[in-house]
């Protein structure tokens, strides 16, 4: 790992440092995850309602929750520092581009296949 940047508190940039890659590593790891639930879903039409709800239920309380996390420990961590890389400007940017797609496109999309899925298993 590399070394604090100067006049951090090294104890608690190391904890921000284990938090901000713990939270990217469940997140990242997570929404990868919804591909396999998804095609799991289609080949198998039993577990097919089940999936989209999983998904869904892990990205509201686990996937968003760590990347809100990974926001907010990284925010601090530049607090820390005493200056910033301008790649890094570009990485914050993305990463909130990114998130704003999440919440503001597919969540709500997730949320309407799901009412479609449960519409048509209804009419079945």
């Amino acid at each position: 790992m590399h070394p604090p940047p100067k006049g951090a508190q090294p104890f608690i940039y190391t904890l921000l440092v284990f938090l901000h890659i713990l939270a990217a590593m469940t997140a990242v790891g997570l929404n990868a995850s919804y591909a396999i639930w998804i095609t799991h879903g289609t080949r198998n039409p039993a577990s097919l309602p089940f999936a989209p709800r999983g998904v869904k239920f892990i990205d509201d309380y686990v996937a968003n929750p760590c990347h809100l996390i990974g926001g907010v420990t990284g925010a601090l961590m530049i607090a820390g520092g005493k200056s910033v890389a301008p790649l890094l400007w570009m990485a914050i940017a993305l990463s909130l581009v990114a998130r704003t797609m999440a919440y503001g496109l597919y969540t709500p999309l997730l949320s309407r296949q799901i009412k479609m899925l449960e519409a048509t298993s209804i009419r079945h």
